[in-house]
């Protein structure tokens, strides 16, 4: 054995430091300050994810929007998981990121899109899939922004990405069956529930919604007011809405449905990012981001 001499240690030393502040800024060079949501990263989530395909069950779309999703959750330290349920002898997947441990507050969106774009008066058009910037891929996209935005330390926390929640009406499906299953399956009940659907469409205005916790929906939009954002967090009822919500609600769960039904390119081949407005992304991103932050979510 040759010792190697007191130079040589010192520079060994040196290059292991460096080896580790690199690595500490390679894992560290997409996340930045947390509290601070960057829309235009939520954007491009939405550009990627409809660039994949129209991420519709069982398809090669459908698998590659999982991958993205897990991958991005990853890198951004959080513990991903998945699980599986059958429909109709169709395999869904939920996405489960967490941090700490279950029982804390519990953040969703759906990220499937319709299969037929039955809101299209024409007929050839509308039996092709939605691209779903918008419903789908918009709270998709805040979710995996807002893993970068909360604060990780001292908070439990599941960013859940349902499966097959937009098929309802068409023959053989029904709506929001990954919450359903989700929910089925959940051994821990979070204490607050917050889903995140349609919320990307310009100029989107968002009501509390009818069946939604009226404590934990006064928060938010009150977070909402504070940050400035009064024009898109209106303090109304408007609709009453069958949603990823609704399954935690019938469990006793305070769970809230931010959800922009106004937009008229709702189910139709015109739910595409040229009509994304990253303002709205922002307004969102970042109320929730605060409200997060400002809620403590320890579980004993």
């Amino acid at each position: 054995m040759i010792l190697p001499d007191r130079k040589s240690i010192q520079i060994g030393l040196l290059l292991a430091m460096a080896v580790s502040v690199s690595a500490f800024f390679l894992y560290n060079r997409n996340r930045p300050e947390d509290g601070i949501f960057d829309e235009m990263a939520a954007f491009r989530h939405i550009s990627a994810l409809e660039a994949i395909g129209p991420r519709v069950p069982n398809s090669d779309a459908h698998q590659k929007a999982r991958d993205y999703i897990a991958g991005n959750l990853t890198e951004s330290g959080w513990v991903v998981t998945e699980q599986t349920f059958t429909y109709n002898n169709i395999t869904g997947t939920n996405i489960i990121a967490s941090i700490g441990k279950p029982g804390g507050i519990l953040l969703a969106a759906h990220y499937d899109s319709r299969m037929v774009a039955d809101k299209e008066s024409d007929p050839a058009k509308a039996i092709l899939p939605v691209p779903g910037a918008n419903d789908g891929a918009s709270g998709t996209a805040i979710l995996l922004e807002l893993a970068n935005c909360i604060q990780m330390d001292n908070n439990n926390i599941q960013l859940v990405f349902f499966d097959l929640e937009d098929q309802g009406n068409i023959p053989g499906w029904n709506w929001i069956l990954g919450s359903r299953a989700f929910v089925d399956k959940m051994s821990v009940s979070p204490t607050k529930m917050v889903l995140l659907d349609m919320v990307g469409a310009k100029d989107a205005r968002f009501y509390y919604e009818v069946n939604s916790n009226e404590a934990v929906s006064t928060e938010i939009w009150e977070t909402a007011h504070q940050l400035g954002y009064r024009n898109n967090f209106i303090k109304a009822e408007k609709f009453s809405v069958l949603d990823d919500h609704i399954p935690f609600v019938e469990r006793g769960i305070p769970a809230v449905d931010i959800i922009g039904l106004d937009d008229p390119n709702w189910h139709t081949l015109a739910d595409t990012k040229e009509n994304i407005s990253t303002s709205t992304l922002k307004a969102v991103g970042n109320t929730v981001c605060h409200w997060v932050n400002n809620t403590a979510t320890q579980v004993p």
